[in-house]
């Protein structure tokens, strides 16, 4: 088991040596000397306080001192609640710790985290019942230094039978965007989309995107332009009542008004199911790229990645389809600091019955050129996930996280990094917990000399904790 690099042109450079390994031992909470060396684990951070706990979103504050984790716990006395954590990015000790369980029920179910841009506060998104009993958005700001609650909001109470977030984020402005999926009375699923005042929670604008009564559009991420005028929501909805394809949305971020000639669709070859993943905006504002899995032409499901401009030109379109060519899937986008190179990853067939890899390519930001497809291998036979990836802050690298099987059935962390330049890999970490059984990793951070982590840790006597793990970034 390993990894593997396929490489088309190299990108013109290639990343220097790195440093020299240090000699320490792992605990929580340590506090490692400055020599780390590059995939050294610094810290682990289990945080156990019931049976089943499942994180979904990592985020790390801009000053890099600071990381975030929310996600979903399970209390016999309120069901499900959301869990956010806050840990010191340097040592993994714990700052604080909060949660929510809503009034309207015991389904609280968080997705997101984002960070404001001055760092002073954390808001974090997901979908509980209302006061009716209907689901709707339920997003929160804290306190970044201490995790007290300064707002609540929700939406979709009113306007919706049912209402259920997706994705956060956070504009230039501070202003707070989420999106996700209503269920509007009599008017099917559509995308919905709603503006909060970072200061106070008040609602500035809110907006239901539907093609055509009683279709199914849904919702699934965005992203904002780096200077804050522009919202990108993507999803998926049915064309022509059937099948499936990419739908994506651009507004006006001051407004909520939908751009022209804004939303673009793509539809794949087999005329199947084309479902968006994610969704990312290069550094200067001037190209938006969606990935996600699309049905092929006799090739089951292929990533099929979508680079428009900024006027909603589509520029490019690449499918990538696996030596098996079987179903591959694609979770994750990021964009290079300078804008130059785009990265997708996922899960993809390299073998007929066989079991998938993780599978990372690297595209060429204007052209849409495969650069080079990057594989890691667990277990022959099982089915390794890669789930996030992020380039580093200096472009010299690029992370991806997920859970890959090292032995048996028991799956674990696997996080790797690659050169950005060929798709080498540099190092692979592996993180198993003391359960030794399934431990998956659903998100992934990095700042400049760190490199975040988080899922679900399965830990003895048999209990799912959240664990967050950090390594040394070079």
């Amino acid at each position: 088991m390993g990894s593997h690099f396929e490489m088309n042109r190299p990108r013109g450079w290639a990343a220097g040596t790195v440093g020299l390994v240090a000699l320490f031992t792992i605990s929580w909470g340590a506090i490692l000397p400055a020599e780390a060396a590059a995939g050294d684990q610094l810290w682990v951070a289990d945080h156990s306080v019931s049976w089943s706990q499942q994180p979904s979103a990592l985020v790390v504050s801009p000053d890099g001192t600071r990381v975030y984790v929310t996600g979903t716990t399970y209390h016999r006395a309120s069901q499900h609640d959301y869990l956010t954590l806050a840990y010191d990015a340097g040592s993994g000790t714990e700052v604080w710790a909060s949660r929510y369980g809503g009034p309207g029920g015991n389904q609280d179910y968080a997705v997101g985290v984002a960070v404001s841009p001055d760092g002073s506060m954390v808001y974090v998104t997901g979908t509980s019942p209302g006061a009716s009993g209907h689901s709707v958005y339920t997003t929160i700001a804290y306190d970044a230094a201490t995790g007290t609650e300064d707002w609540m909001a929700h939406y979709g109470e009113l306007t919706s039978h049912e209402a259920r977030a997706s994705a956060i984020g956070v504009g230039s402005d501070g202003t707070v965007y989420v999106t996700g999926t209503s269920d509007v009375v009599g008017d099917g699923y559509d995308f919905a989309t709603v503006a909060y005042d970072a200061t106070t929670g008040g609602e500035r604008w809110a907006t239901v995107y539907g093609s055509r009564k009683g279709v199914a559009e849904l919702a699934t991420a965005l992203a904002v332009s780096p200077d804050g005028s522009t919202l990108y929501v993507t999803g998926d909805g049915y064309r022509h009542g059937r099948d499936l394809e990419y739908i994506t949305v651009a507004y006006d971020a001051a407004t909520g008004v939908p751009t022209w000639p804004w939303p673009r669709r793509y539809g794949g070859p087999g005329n199947g199911a084309d479902q968006a993943a994610a969704i990312a905006v290069g550094p200067d504002g001037g190209r938006v790229f969606v990935t996600g899995s699309s049905l092929g032409s006799g090739t089951g499901l292929d990533y099929a990645t979508v680079a428009y401009s900024a006027t909603g030109a589509r520029l490019w379109v690449r499918r990538y389809d696996g030596p098996a060519h079987s179903d591959d899937v694609a979770r994750g986008v990021s964009v290079s600091p300078d804008g130059s190179a785009v990265y997708v990853t996922g899960s993809a067939h390299f073998r007929p019955g066989a079991g998938t890899d993780y599978a990372t390519v690297g595209y060429d930001a204007a052209t849409g050129h495969v650069d080079w497809i990057a594989r890691l291998r667990g277990e022959p036979g099982r089915n390794d996930v890669a789930r996030a990836l992020a380039a580093s802050p200096d472009g010299r690298f690029v992370y991806v996280t997920g859970t890959a099987v090292r032995h048996g059935f028991h799956a674990d962390f696997a996080t790797e990094a690659l050169e950005a330049a060929t798709g080498r890999s540099v190092w692979t970490r592996w993180y198993a917990g003391s359960g030794d059984w399934i431990d998956d990793a659903v998100a992934l951070a990095v700042s400049p000399s760190r490199v975040f982590v988080t899922g679900t840790g399965f830990m003895d006597p048999g209990g799912r904790d959240f664990v967050t793990v950090a390594y040394s970034a070079e």
